[in-house]
């Protein structure tokens, strides 16, 4: 799908009035909302990531995680694979939803 040109401000709007956070969380609704699930586990990452404290992305030599953000991220991120594994699913995209819902073992 090619992106609407206007996510681009919003994203940017969003983090000058409230910081990465808020530009996180304006990326997860826009994937969510055009039912990109592949976009929307990587915008769930960089939303737990930055939730927890770290850089969005992570990077080679970055500092080890403490064991809580560890935990933290974890548990993000079985929900982001729950999430967009059902929402695959639902679309009917079988091999790709069951990629994601085996990290959840439900």
């Amino acid at each position: 799908m090619v992106p609407d040109p206007s996510i681009f401000d919003r994203i940017s709007s969003a983090r000058v009035a409230n910081g990465n956070q808020e530009a996180a969380n304006e990326l997860v609704n826009y994937f969510r909302s055009r039912g990109e699930f592949r976009e929307l586990f990587e915008a769930l990452k960089m939303q737990s990531r930055i939730r927890i404290g770290l850089p969005a992305v992570a990077t080679e030599g970055a500092a080890p995680l403490t064991s809580e953000q560890q935990d933290l991220l974890e548990k993000d991120l079985i929900e982001a694979c729950r999430e967009v594994g059902l929402g695959l699913l639902a679309q009917g995209r079988l091999e790709e939803g069951w990629m994601y819902m085996r990290p959840v073992g439900d």
